[in-house]
């Protein structure tokens, strides 16, 4: 997945994931109902951080990772029919490393 937008520094190009449309018993909600997730998918990652000694730190995320980032972090912003957050990669609290995690 690709975006026009580069992120600089640590910030962080996240997708959001949908939460599913219908509970484990078949109700099928309305969108006003679902919550919002706090699971993403990473889209792009700024190049990172200069450390005091003159280094530099690449971000530990990279495109492709899932996952989870602070509830109210972020500038929020809509492409089309998708959903993205920029974030800085002190906001992200973990990487997802295990499929069918809920």
């Amino acid at each position: 997945m690709s975006t026009p937008l580069k992120p600089i520094g640590s910030n962080i190009i996240l997708k959001v994931l949908l939460e599913p449309e219908q509970t484990s018993s078949g109700i099928i909600l309305p969108d006003e109902s679902r919550e919002r997730s706090y699971r993403a998918e990473v889209v792009a990652v700024g190049d990172g951080y200069a450390t005091p000694d003159g280094g530099f730190r690449p971000l530990t995320v990279k495109p492709g990772d899932e996952v989870v980032y602070a509830r109210f972090s972020g500038t929020t912003l809509k492409h089309g029919s998708e959903e993205y957050v920029i974030v800085a990669e002190r906001d992200i609290h973990a990487i997802i490393q295990q499929e069918g995690f809920s």
